[in-house]
Order: structure tokens, then C-alpha cells, then sequence
């Protein structure tokens, strides 16, 4: 076990100690051994001394007989006698028996061979410093040969002789080429070693991730060639502006910082700009013949970079025809990108706008979208231990949402896999106030779907936000067709999980803020207080199904009391239920559990039981809410809750039954 430690002690030393580290460590590392070596030689000679046979006898101890000597004067004295064994020395302890003179000669012959080793291993390191002294030194005197020959400056000399000096001091990484015997390896074997090694920086780009999920053998085997480490010392050049490109780069390891002035970019004022660590830079190489726009060089700290050569990447890509659509797809999309920029804005070596990889997702054609989204749906497949195809609801729920084209699943650049939908919602302001049209829920085939939103539906990945609008206008709002002013369009981006799938979703939303010009042709509903009991709320199943009692801990807030909801039906047995909120009353239903929002939507009942209050178009006057009551029971109009037998409880229940043999 100990000798196991010193190995490991050993390769943490090798790679993080400079040689002359080294060669100190190795030195204690022997005094440590030869310290250890004496102490047990003492003890042993000690021992030998004490209760080891004698043919004369006479020990060696003998001369502490007449002394009151302690314990530790003799352990001393036998210490001394090992260390002069082990240095080849003298003492003044002689041997007076066979058994102490054979002991003697074991010891001599230990030490002549022990400092033979360790004077010879000293030796060859100090040497092997001095030789590598002296090639510093020739080098830094060929140096100053060359500035004096070419009559530099003064101030110029310093500064390169200071920078010089200092990277010599600085231990630098090694390279697969500075390993020799990597050489012998052979090429299955070392395609492996340096897919391991580079694999993991690679595949932080998503589009080389599904390229591996797809073929981890072509990766290994092909993409590999293209890849290369760079290190960077302190203020090194990656690249300058107006150089052609060879390269992509990711910065493994450090900070970098990237360049652009009006003199050598197409900038109008200076900027700097810090590059993190899992920067991708000048990825454009990879697709096009690229001139860098701006200067990147290493901080104060050394920089570590994975290289992926474009033009090894072209021929690697030309050996493998299953990726050729998928890579001529993306390409082509960040083409566009490049020639088009979105917004105006010009492209660098940082960023592209426009090309992170959800916006190429869905800029690809349909197939190339599906790709994508089955090679991440399998990997979520995975995750969750689901080999067969269509065992989860989920799964299966996101299957039908890919072949419909309404979202696409992919794997992000941490390795989650996320589900990525687009929607045009519609935000419908009345002129003068500030509230907004919202959708309360859905009443459909008996059963109520609660949930506050604006309104509006997905978008087809394959629409574009004219169609989606024109579609819904026609389909959904078409109550509202010809009603609207078109303000502008607003774009968000909101990250939660999905109540449907349970999964990660991103939610682009494109918002359309426009106006109301005409008044609503719909029902309007509301409640008032003897259909909102404090103590007790119906909730559960709507009508067609058993209704239960539930109480609340609090009832409904007092505004919800007096709240119009209209009722738009959609065809056969359902609708969508709308109100007017203002912006407290939105933020409230959109972040409460629902509950208050069920509540209200049951009460409602399903617009054959509405209890009309009025319609915009038709105003009516309405029977007192007493007798609408006694009428929904089928009680005389005399009769009244107190004079009846039933309690409020069994009285509800009989309306409940009564309005789904109405509804029938």
C-alpha cells in the first residue's frame, strides 16, 4: 500500500512540479529512506547486542554495564553505529562476538551499495539541471546576439528579454505531439484515446452532440483527424483581424479577450470584449471561407483551446453520406444567417446572430426538424429507462406533438433534453381602460379544462407568423374577426415545465398587441352570492358527472363575484369561457393554484344552464335570482329554501342533477 501511495505521489508530482521541484523532492525522498534504513538498522543492532547469542560472552552492551546510562543514550548510540554503516564511517562501538561481526558486514556491504545509488542518482540529476542551465543560457545569449546584430532599441531589448524569461520559467502543457511513444499505440486504440480526451469539449456544441449520438464510431474514427489542442501563454494571439481563418475554437481552459477596432474591423467604435471559458469562437470557419473580424488573445492566464479544423471537417463529412442533409441543412441555414443578419447586426467571431441552436432547429425543413427531435426524444427515452417506443404518456404525447409539427424535443448544451414550442397569443386591450381579453378555460364534452392565458394557439414550426395569425383569426377568434386593430408584434421567451408532460419547455411567444373596436356578440355570465356558499363549494366533475362538496379554507376573491365571463362556442358541446381583467387580476389567476378559477368556472355551469345576466348585443331583463333557483329545481314559486325539507347540501345536489337531465 505504501509503495502504491509513493506511485501515485509520483505522477502528481510529474505533472505539476517543474524539474527543479523535482529534484528537491527527490532528494528528501531519499534522506526520508535512508533515515528510516538507519533507524531499523539501530534497532536491530540494538537488539543484537541485547539478546542475541554470544561464543565469548561479551556483547557490544557491555560497556553501559557500569554506567546508569538510560534507554535513549543507547538507542542513540546504536543510531550512530547504523549511520556510520550507511555513510561508510567510523565508531568507537567494536563487535566482541560472531553473531554482532556477521550483522557488521551485512551492514557495510547495505551502505557501500546504498550510497553508490544515491550518490549516482543525485548525481545524473544535477547534471541533467546543468545541462538544461546551460541550453537556457545559450539560447537566451543567441538571443541577445540577434537584438544586437539588428539594432534594436533599448526599450525594445528589455521587453522581449523579460517576456522570454518569463514563459521559460512557466511549465508548459504537453501536446499529443510531445509524447513520442503515443506513436506506438495503434490507430484504433489512439482514435479512442483522443476521442476520450477531446470527446467531452466537442460535444458541447450541439450539432457535433447529435452527431456523436448519431455515429459515436464515425466521430471516433473520422471526426477525430479534425480536432486539435492549442495552449496559450499569457498575452499570446489566437488569431488577428483580416487573417483568414483555419479553424474553429473552443476555450476549454481561461479567459480570453476578443478585439475589434474601427482600423482593422467593420466597427464604428472600439470595443473589448471577455471570452469565458465554453466560448465556441469563429465557428464560421467550419461553413464558409472565413476572415476573422476582431483580435482574440490569451488574459493574464495561460488559455487551453480544442481546434476543429474546417477543411478536416469537410472531408470527414464527405466520407459519411447519412449526415450529408443534416450538415448541408445546417449550413445552409447559418448561410443565411451570415448574409442576412437579423436586426442589422454584423457577425463576429463571438456570435452569429440568430444561430444558437433552437433558432436553427427551426429554421431547418421539417425532416431535418423531426431528426432532431427524435435523436433527443430517444436520449429522453433513455434517461428515463423507456427502451420501448410508445410505453410512456409522455413519450407518446411528445411523438404526436413532433409528426404534427407543433414543437420539436432537443438536447441542450448541458446535456438536457427540452421541449421547445412557439405560440402567437394575442393581447386585446379595450380602448380607454387598462384590461385585457383572457381565456378562463374550456367546457367540453361535460368536463371543464380550467387555466388563465391570453389568447391564441400554437404555431406550426412551419408557419410563419402571418399564416399562424391569419389561421387563428380564421379558426379560434373568428368571433373576433374584423373586430381587431393590429398595434405591433412583441416577442418573449419563458422557461417552465410543462403541466402536460412533465418535461423542461421553452415558450416562444410571439405576442400581437392590438385593440378591440367593436363590442363582443356572446353570452355574458356572472354569479352572485347565493350561488357561492362561504362554507362549502361544489367542485370536482361538471355536469354529467357525480358532483362533490369541498371546503375552502377562504372564499373567492370579491371581484371574481361580479365578473362577466362570456362564452364562445366552438361547435357541438363546447366553448371557451373569456373575461375581461386588468393586469392585477391576470397576474393573480395566471399564478394561484387554480382552484378560485375552477370554482368559478363550475358555478357558471355549461352555457345551457347559463343564468344570463345580459348580452351586448341584446340587453334583457332577468327574473330575480330566488325564483331562477326555485325554477332550476322545479319548486312552486312560493316555496322557498327555509320552507323546504332538504337542507342546502341536498338541495344542491338536486340542482346538479336537475341541469344534466336539462342539458340531456
Amino acid at each position: 500500500r505504501a509503495l502504491r501511495y509513493m506511485r501515485v505521489l509520483q505522477q502528481y508530482a510529474d505533472t505539476f512540479f517543474s524539474d527543479m521541484a523535482l529534484l528537491f523532492l527527490s532528494c528528501f525522498r531519499w534522506f526520508i529512506l535512508t533515515m528510516w534504513l538507519t533507524h531499523l538498522m539501530g534497532c536491530i543492532w540494538f537488539a543484537i547486542g541485547r539478546y542475541g547469542n554470544t561464543d565469548t560472552g561479551l556483547r557490544w552492551t557491555d560497556m553501559f554495564r557500569d554506567k546508569d546510562a538510560s534507554v535513549f543514550a543507547e538507542y542513540v548510540t546504536s543510531f550512530q553505529w547504523a549511520m556510520s554503516m550507511v555513510t561508510l564511517g567510523s565508531m568507537d562501538v567494536v563487535c566482541v562476538n560472531v553473531s554482532e561481526r556477521l550483522f557488521n558486514i551485512f551492514c557495510f556491504v547495505l551502505g557501500l551499495a546504498g550510497s553508490s545509488i544515491l550518490v549516482s542518482a543525485l548525481s545524473a540529476a544535477l547534471v541533467g539541471l546543468q545541462f538544461a542551465a546551460a541550453e537556457k543560457v545559450q539560447r537566451l545569449r543567441t538571443l541577445r546576439k540577434y537584438l544586437h546584430e539588428n539594432r534594436v532599441s533599448p526599450g525594445m531589448v528589455q521587453a522581449v528579454q523579460q517576456q522570454v524569461a518569463n514563459r521559460i520559467r512557466n511549465t508548459k502543457r504537453l501536446a499529443e505531439g510531445d509524447v513520442q511513444l503515443l506513436d506506438k499505440l495503434s490507430i484504433t486504440l489512439r482514435c479512442e484515446l483522443r476521442f476520450e480526451i477531446m470527446g467531452p469539449q466537442l460535444t458541447t456544441h450541439p450539432l457535433f452532440r447529435l452527431l456523436c449520438s448519431l455515429n459515436q464510431l464515425w466521430c471516433q474514427r473520422s471526426l477525430i483527424d479534425a480536432l486539435n489542442t492549442v495552449f496559450l501563454q499569457p498575452h499570446d494571439d489566437l488569431f488577428l483581424a483580416g487573417k483568414g481563418s483555419t479553424a474553429a475554437y473552443y476555450l476549454d481552459r481561461g479567459h480570453m479577450i476578443y478585439v475589434q477596432d474601427p482600423s482593422t474591423s467593420p466597427v464604428d467604435t472600439a470595443g473589448v470584449t471577455r471570452v469565458d471559458t465554453g466560448t465556441w469562437l469563429a465557428e464560421a470557419d467550419l461553413w464558409m471561407d472565413w476572415v476573422h473580424m476582431g483580435q482574440a488573445k490569451a488574459s493574464d492566464k495561460d488559455c487551453a483551446l480544442l481546434a476543429v479544423s474546417g477543411e478536416s471537417f469537410t472531408e470527414a463529412c464527405l466520407m459519411q453520406p447519412e449526415f450529408s442533409s443534416l450538415i448541408r441543412g445546417y449550413s445552409r441555414v447559418f448561410h443565411r444567417r451570415v448574409r442576412h443578419p437579423v436586426n442589422g447586426e454584423w457577425p463576429n467571431d463571438l456570435e452569429v446572430v440568430g444561430t444558437n441552436w433552437v433558432e436553427m432547429v427551426f429554421a431547418m425543413d421539417t425532416n431535418l426538424r423531426q431528426t432532431v427531435s427524435y435523436e433527443a426524444l430517444d436520449t429522453f427515452k433513455r434517461k428515463l429507462g423507456i427502451m420501448v417506443f410508445g410505453v410512456s404518456n409522455t413519450v407518446h404525447g411528445l411523438e404526436e406533438e413532433i409528426d404534427a409539427d407543433k414543437c420539436v424535443v432537443i438536447v441542450d448544451t448541458d446535456g438536457d433534453v427540452r421541449r421547445v414550442v412557439n405560440l402567437m397569443l394575442f393581447r386585446i386591450t379595450r380602448p380607454g381602460t387598462s384590461t385585457v381579453l383572457a381565456e378562463l378555460g374550456r367546457y367540453q364534452d361535460g368536463s371543464i379544462e380550467h387555466g388563465c392565458k391570453l389568447p391564441g394557439q400554437k404555431r406550426k414550426n412551419s408557419e410563419s407568423e402571418s399564416e399562424a395569425k391569419r389561421r387563428i383569426m380564421e379558426g379560434k377568434l373568428e368571433f373576433l374577426e374584423g373586430s381587431l386593430n393590429f398595434r405591433s408584434t412583441r416577442y418573449e421567451v419563458r422557461r417552465g415545465e410543462s403541466a402536460s408532460y412533465g418535461v423542461s419547455t421553452m415558450y416562444r411567444k410571439a405576442v400581437v398587441h392590438c385593440d378591440l373596436v367593436a363590442s363582443i356578440n356572446a353570452p355574458v355570465a356572472t354569479i352572485k352570492s347565493p350561488f357561492m356558499p362561504v362554507g362549502a363549494v361544489p367542485t370536482g366533475p361538471a355536469v354529467g358527472q357525480q358532483s362533490t362538496l369541498r371546503s375552502w379554507p377562504t372564499p373567492m376573491p370579491p371581484w371574481m363575484s361580479d365578473l362577466p365571463v362570456y362564452f364562445v362556442s366552438s361547435g357541438g358541446s363546447g366553448g371557451t369561457y373569456y373575461a375581461w381583467l386588468d393586469v392585477g387580476q391576470l397576474d393573480y389567476l395566471q399564478n394561484s393554484n387554480g382552484k378560485d378559477l375552477l370554482h368559478l368556472l363550475e358555478l357558471l355551469g355549461p352555457p345551457a344552464l347559463y343564468r344570463i345576466s345580459h348580452i351586448e348585443s341584446q340587453p334583457a331583463v332577468q327574473p330575480p335570482e330566488e325564483a331562477r333557483l326555485h325554477m332550476a329545481l322545479n319548486y312552486p314559486p312560493t316555496q322557498t329554501f327555509a320552507q323546504s325539507q332538504r337542507s342546502p347540501q341536498q338541495a344542491h345536489k338536486i340542482f346538479r342533477a336537475e341541469s344534466q337531465r336539462v342539458l340531456l
